[in-house]
């Protein structure tokens, strides 16, 4: 990376910036057996770094003893953690407590300058800019799982400016920042709004308010009265399953591919010939049946058969074969979704390890069913509400994306000097302690060596005390 030095301003790296006393080291290196979770001395782990704040996740202890055995390395408030694992790699955050009865983990790295000549959250700030976050991903190792070793971390430059300018940009980026998590937090709310919203539609749609149809008029009638066809896939497993498609192979679907609205093919298996012919005469999807998951965790979830091509199922997803006369089959995904459908559907599950709709039980299971005319009017206004709200969750995807972006637009400018306004600029330049990055960095390389230096006078002045004694 070629850096273009500001006026004041010089190149540095982290070790630098480290003062006497202060810390650039990787966190410990804490095993399972360490571990004990009566412990008094908690394990910050990954999890834990955010992109520029603390997430507070972890749950990890050890004893105040064995974190002494170990000579590990106690947090304090402020210090930087910058995580050498994705994602995203090298994010780096503020340490909030100020108890010392914190340890982390190996693969995060550990920064305190500890003298005071540096803004800590400035220099925050710029480890998670785009230009020093490139320097990572560029200076990573590893294929499986990228890494950034500390080596690699503190031979990274980036400019530094006076600590007055340092402060400045602090805070200018603070309140921008404040800005941008409170807008994101209102598009957080968004999500919840949608799918109320989604299932308020489905709600109205299936009691004829959606379309001020007249629901007393509508007709109760039992499921295996308006399917030409209820049935599950196979309630055994094959003898032999294979992961890629061939000739003489069948895709075999299980409730993990039926999802709300789709077919979720990312993960398929496949059967031979033989198997397939086992189950198809009996359990024989088409396009545009309906596809309901009847056991496990995705129970209640359902779809209409977007495919061309034969396939098999497994017992716990349901085949439903619609009338043509009496029920459109979108009508039926829709009730099926709905808050009524869902209520009527659960409220007839089996099993406690496992949850399960039993066959039996959807057969006889009652739908209030309009004409069939209204039903495909009630599907079309369903669908034009979805399209409504597709382009609303679209809206808020490309919002994020566009505060993601601002965020790091705000870093990089304050990475290269640019944030800052001539007004501001002047400001902090007539403050009383302003002086270049240049002078900072030799005052911070002087007194560690005095530092340094009274230190092993003090060891040599005891030696000389022992032997005189």
């Amino acid at each position: 990376m070629k850096l273009e030095i500001p006026e004041n301003w010089s190149k540095a790296t982290i070790p630098d910036l480290i003062g006497y006393e202060g810390v650039f080291a990787d966190g410990d290196w804490i095993e399972s057996k360490d571990q004990d979770p009566n412990g008094e001395i908690r394990l910050i782990q990954l999890a834990d770094i955010g992109d520029g704040t603390f997430k507070d996740k972890s749950n990890r202890f050890l004893t105040k003893n064995r974190a002494d055995e170990l000579n590990c390395t106690y947090l304090r408030q402020n210090d930087i953690l910058i995580a050498r694992l994705p994602d995203p790699l090298g994010r780096a955050c503020l340490f909030p407590f100020n108890e010392q009865r914190f340890v982390t983990a190996v693969d995060v790295a550990i920064v305190r300058m500890n003298l005071g000549f540096v803004s800590q959250k400035w220099l925050m700030y710029i480890i998670n800019s785009q230009p020093f976050r490139e320097e990572i991903l560029a200076r990573s190792s590893g294929s499986t799982r990228v890494r950034i070793s500390r080596k690699n971390l503190g031979e990274i430059f980036f400019p530094l400016p006076p600590l007055p300018e340092q402060r400045r940009i602090v805070a200018k980026l603070d309140a921008a920042m404040e800005r941008l998590r409170a807008a994101e937090a209102a598009l957080e709310e968004v999500p919840a709004l949608l799918e109320d919203f989604r299932r308020s539609v489905l709600h109205w749609a299936v009691t004829g308010r959606l379309t001020s149809s007249d629901f007393s008029t509508w007709e109760k009638r039992q499921m295996d009265e308006v399917c030409t066809k209820i049935q599950d896939g196979s309630h055994f497993s094959p003898q032999v399953k294979f992961t890629e498609p061939g000739k003489g192979r069948y895709m075999y679907l299980t409730s993990k591919n039926i999802r709300n609205n789709y077919l979720d093919l990312s993960k398929v298996e496949y059967v031979d010939e033989a198997f397939h012919q086992s189950i198809y005469p009996r359990c024989n999807p088409e396009f545009g049946d309906v596809l309901l998951t009847k056991d496990g965790a995705n129970t209640g979830n359902v779809t209409l058969n977007t495919l061309q091509e034969p396939f098999s199922l497994l017992s716990s997803v349901c085949l439903l074969k619609a009338d043509a006369k009496k029920l459109d089959s979108n009508f039926l995904k829709y009730y099926t979704q709905s808050p009524d459908g869902q209520e009527n559907l659960l409220g007839e599950m089996t099993g406690s390890a496992i949850t399960r709709i039993v066959l039996k039980k959807i057969k006889t299971l009652e739908i209030s069913l309009p004409p069939l005319d209204e039903q495909k009017s009630i599907v079309e206004a369903i669908e034009k509400h979805f399209v409504k709200m597709g382009n609303i969750e679209k809206f808020l995807d490309d919002s994020k994306q566009e505060l993601h972006t601002l965020r790091q637009t705000l870093l990089t400018r304050a990475f290269r000097g640019e944030l800052l306004t001539a007004a501001e600029l002047a400001e902090v330049q007539a403050a009383a302690d302003y002086e270049p990055a240049g002078v900072l960095l030799e005052r911070i390389k002087e007194e560690k060596a005095r530092m340094e230096s009274w230190r092993k006078r003090g060891k040599g002045n005891s030696r000389k005390s022992a032997q005189t004694e």
